[in-house]
């Protein structure tokens, strides 16, 4: 794109063009120094261009940096906040007895979920009961943890145990709930 000057004289008009190497370069009067230059030298014209540049730089950095305070804090309250969600924190369950024996679990609450069921008593008084309990506590872990809840269905052949295991499990997250781990 070539840059056009237009000269009006009074009989015609005539179009001259202007060559961006002819440019000149504005500068102070040669003859005038400046407070800021004590030799004496032209000092030369700032454009409002490159002051404006200068102007939307500093306050980029500054906007930045405000910006970057900013997210720091809400990343700090937001470790804060999770750090006490994902807590790792137990919760042992009442005992609870069925005609076979007794039956305790203990719940580990990481991050707001049930991340394992341990089993602190089973019935033991016979054998079978203890097989029975044994197979019915790794059953009714898997679907705990996968339900994340006590709402799961017994197992067959230790219905008491199992009735009893989620009695147990109730109680420990009634008190996971109450201390805000689980929702």
């Amino acid at each position: 794109m070539s840059l056009m000057n237009t000269t009006l004289n009074s009989s015609s008009a005539s179009v001259h063009p202007i060559h961006p190497v002819n440019r000149v370069h504005h500068t102070a009067p040669s003859n005038q120094g400046s407070e800021d230059d004590p030799t004496g030298r032209p000092r030369k014209r700032r454009h409002a261009a490159r002051k404006t540049r200068v102007a939307v730089a500093a306050l980029s950095l500054t906007t930045t940096g405000v910006l970057a305070q900013t997210f720091a804090v809400a990343e700090r309250a937001e470790a804060a906040t999770n750090s006490v969600a994902t807590a790792t924190k137990t919760y042992t369950g009442s005992v609870a007895t069925n005609k076979w024996g007794p039956t305790q679990v203990q719940i580990t609450v990481s991050g707001g979920k049930i991340t394992n069921v341990a089993t602190l008593q089973l019935p033991s008084s016979k054998s079978k009961s203890v097989r029975l309990s044994t197979n019915a506590a790794t059953v009714l872990k898997a679907k705990v943890i996968s339900a994340q809840s006590a709402s799961v269905s017994t197992v067959s052949g230790a219905t008491m145990t199992s009735h009893s295991y989620l009695e147990s499990l109730q109680s420990a997250i009634d008190q996971a709930r109450a201390a805000g781990r689980l929702s």
